[in-house]
């Protein structure tokens, strides 16, 4: 199985890599957010994960990428904005729509799964699932290990 986002630490829940993630959000105009733990990684022990770019070298990075811009224009002053982190409490200080490192390569199999945290805050829209933001990585390499 290929590398990608998970919805739970055990890997059973995927999430498609080019699929996007549906996101309940119901803050409009509160002035809310919702946080997400998510995982990256491969139920596959044999296989790691590398940066196409430089394999081993090259950190592999996590984003989100906006599948329709029209309707959740990221703004970081007033939102809606995102905002990544490998744990919960550095969503209060990373900086809004970012990307993180998560290392240069990741091992297959659930004890190497790699957990981040993503903040969505949407203060305009009618409360929706929202379909267009999707979490992406750079180009990425899978190889046995």
């Amino acid at each position: 199985m290929a590398f990608g986002f998970y919805l739970d630490a055990n890997l059973t829940q995927p999430v498609n890599l080019n699929s996007p993630i549906s996101v309940i959000i119901n803050t409009a105009g509160g002035g809310a957010y919702i946080d997400i733990q998510l995982w990256f990684g491969s139920p596959d022990s044999t296989k790691k994960c590398q940066a196409a770019s430089n394999p081993g070298v090259d950190q592999i990075t996590i984003t989100i990428r906006d599948n329709n811009p029209t309707i959740h224009n990221p703004d970081p002053e007033s939102g809606p904005y995102w905002v990544l982190a490998l744990n919960q409490n550095d969503l209060n200080s990373n900086p809004k729509n970012n990307l993180i490192d998560i290392g240069t390569e990741v091992l297959g199999g659930v004890a190497n799964a790699k957990s981040f945290w993503l903040r969505i805050f949407e203060p305009e829209q009618a409360p929706a699932v929202w379909e267009d933001w999707i979490v992406a990585t750079n180009d990425i390499i899978e190889v046995s290990v």
